[in-house]
C-alpha cells in the first residue's frame, strides 16, 4: 500500500517537490489543499486542482489576500504569498475527492522574506534562537491537548437574548431522561457521574470507538500516538497523547491533531471542542506540555542525582518560566474562558510554582493554544541564560504531569519529572547563592523573595518562607478578583 505521507513515500530521502507530485499520482489525487495558521492559531486553507500544481509552486509560491486573515495585513498591503512545505504533504481523508494537504509558510511578495506574524515562522525563530544560545541544539515538546465531544452544541447572542447549550448522552444530567415515556429511545442508565469520567469502561464510555478512529487517522497522517482515554469531565471529555517531537514539527502535528479530532467527530455526527471551560462545575480542557532540551543527542535536563532527576539547566529553565509567568499568560491563557478553567477544585493549575507531583503546580499554566510554545521556550531560555533557580518546591500527593524524555534524546525511555521532587536531592532543591542574585535586574520583589538565600540562620529561612506565602496569597487574590469581575 502506498504511504499517505510524503516522508514515508520518500523512504528517508530529503523530500523534494517531485516526490509530492509522485505521491499525488500514486494516490490518484484530484485536489490540493494548502493550509496555514493565523494569529489566533486557527488553520486557514485554500484549494487548487492538481492539474495546476507544478514544482515551480514550491519556490515561487501562491498568492492570497492577507487583509482578510485575522491579524495579518491592512487592505493597502494585502498581497501575501504562501510557500508550500513539501515535507508536510499528506493525503487528507476528509474530502469526497482524493485530496493532498500541504502546510505552507507565509512570505512577503516584495521582499520574499518570511512573514513576522506567521506563527510557523515564530516557531522556526525560537528553534534558531535555541541553537544560538549554545545551551542546546534541539527542543522536544509533547503537548497533551484535552477536548470534549458533544452530541449537540448551540449558541447565539442577539440584541434581546443570549444563550448556549450543549448535550451529551454520557452526561449525568440525562439520568432521568425518558421518565414516564414508553415510546422512543430507552434510557439505559449508563451515565457518568460529575467529575467521574477518568478511565471508565464501556458501556459508560461510549466514545472508545470514536477516539480509536481518531488515532487511526492520525497515525495514517504521520502522527505517532500513545494513549487515548476518557478524561475526568462527565460529558465526553477525552485526551489523545501523541509522541513528543521537535517544536516546529509538534506545532504542525498539534494543528493536524485538532483537525482530525474535529472531523472524525463530525463523521460520527458529533462535535468536538478544545474550548478551555465549556461546562460549569466540570473539569476544563488544558494542554500540559512536556518539555526537554537536548544537545548532541544528550538530554540536557536529565540528572539522576538532581532534584526530581533534574539537572541545573532544567531548574534554571523552570526559573525562567516562573520569572516570566505573568507575561506568558497573555499567550497561554488569552481568553476570559481560560480563567473559568483556572480555578481550584478541577485539577487546573492555580499556583505559579513547581513540584514533582502536585497537580495544582504548573510551570506555567497553559490553555489549549499553539502559539504559547515559542514564548514559553524563549522565557525558559532566558532563565537558563540568566541562571535563576526557583525556590524549594511544595510537595503533596498527586499524579506526575510535567515531564521530560529521559536519557538520550529521542529514545523510548521513561520520562523524568520536570516539575520535580524526590530522593535524588535530600536538601530539598538547590537555591541561588546570595552573590548570584545580582543577575536579576530591576526591583522584582517577588523574585527577590523566592530566591532569598538559605543561609543566615532561622530568621533568613523564615523570611523566605513568608515571602513565598505572600506571593502565593497575592496571586490567589488576583485570580479571585478577576474571576468575580468576569462573572
Amino acid at each position: 500500500m502506498t504511504p499517505a505521507t510524503v516522508e514515508r513515500f520518500a523512504a528517508g530521502r530529503e523530500v523534494q517537490p517531485a516526490d509530492v507530485l509522485a505521491l499525488a499520482q500514486e494516490h490518484g489525487v484530484r485536489m490540493v489543499d494548502f493550509k496555514f495558521t493565523d494569529i489566533p492559531g486557527t488553520w486557514q486553507h485554500l484549494g487548487l486542482s492538481i492539474h495546476a500544481l507544478d514544482e515551480e509552486a514550491f519556490t515561487e509560491g501562491l498568492g492570497f489576500d492577507g487583509s482578510s486573515i485575522r491579524g495579518f495585513q491592512e487592505i493597502a498591503e494585502s498581497d501575501m504569498v504562501l510557500i508550500p512545505d513539501a515535507a508536510s504533504a499528506v493525503i487528507d481523508p476528509f474530502h469526497e475527492e482524493k485530496t493532498l494537504s500541504i502546510v505552507c509558510n507565509v512570505i512577503d511578495p516584495i521582499t520574499r522574506e518570511r512573514y513576522s506574524r506567521d506563527p510557523r515562522y515564530v516557531a522556526h525563530k525560537a528553534e534558531r534562537y535555541l541553537v544560538e544560545t549554545g545551551i542546546a541544539d534541539t527542543v522536544f515538546m509533547g503537548p497533551e491537548a484535552e477536548f470534549y465531544v458533544f452530541d449537540h452544541a448551540a449558541f447565539d447572542q442577539q440584541a434581546n437574548t443570549a444563550f448556549y447549550e450543549v448535550e451529551s448522552d454520557q452526561a449525568y444530567w440525562n439520568r432521568g431522561r425518558g421518565f414516564g415515556a414508553r415510546n422512543g429511545d430507552s434510557n439505559l442508565g449508563y451515565k457518568i457521574r460529575s467529575q467521574q469520567g477518568y478511565f471508565p469502561t464501556p458501556p459508560l464510555d461510549t466514545h472508545g470507538d470514536i477516539r480509536g478512529q481518531m488515532v487511526i487517522e492520525m497515525e495514517r497522517m504521520g502522527i505517532r500516538c500513545e494513549f487515548h482515554h476518557h478524561e475526568v469531565g462527565s460529558a465526553g471529555q477525552a485526551e489523545i497523547n501523541v509522541r513528543f517531537a521537535t517544536l516546529l514539527r509538534m506545532a504542525d502535528n498539534l494543528q493536524l491533531q485538532k483537525y482530525v479530532v474535529k472531523n472524525v467527530a463530525r463523521r460520527f455526527g458529533k462535535t468536538a471542542t478544545f474550548m478551555p471551560k465549556p461546562l460549569y462545575e466540570e473539569n476544563g480542557s488544558g494542554m500540559h506540555v512536556h518539555q526537554s532540551l537536548a544537545k548532541d543527542g544528550e538530554n540536557v535536563m536529565y540528572d539522576f542525582q538532581g532534584y526530581g532527576q533534574l539537572s541545573r539547566e532544567a531548574l534554571n529553565y523552570i526559573g525562567g518560566l516562573l520569572r516570566h509567568g505573568k507575561a506568558l499568560m497573555a499567550f497561554c491563557a488569552p481568553t476570559t474562558n481560560s480563567y473559568r478553567r483556572l480555578v481550584p477544585g478541577y485539577e487546573a493549575p492555580v499556583n505559579l510554582m513547581y513540584s514533582q507531583r502536585n497537580q495544582a503546580a504548573r510551570v506555567p499554566p497553559a490553555g489549549p493554544l499553539v502559539q504559547p510554545v515559542p514564548g514559553v521556550l524563549r522565557a525558559a531560555h532566558g532563565g537558563a541564560r540568566r541562571d535563576p533557580e526557583p525556590d524549594r518546591p511544595r510537595e503533596s500527593p498527586g499524579r506526575r504531569r510535567v515531564r521530560a524524555p529521559g536519557g538520550r534524546a529521542g529514545e523510548d525511555r521513561p520520562r523524568a519529572g520536570v516539575a520535580g521532587g524526590g530522593p535524588g536531592c535530600p536538601r530539598g532543591g538547590p537555591r541561588v547563592p546570595a552573590e548570584g542574585r545580582g543577575v536579576h535586574g530591576g526591583p522584582d520583589r517577588d523574585v527577590d523573595r523566592l530566591q532569598a538565600p538559605r543561609g543566615g540562620g532561622p530568621g533568613a529561612a523564615a523570611a523566605a518562607s513568608v515571602g513565598v506565602r505572600a506571593v502565593l496569597r497575592r496571586v490567589r487574590a488576583r485570580l479571585v478578583l478577576l474571576g468575580c469581575w468576569l462573572r
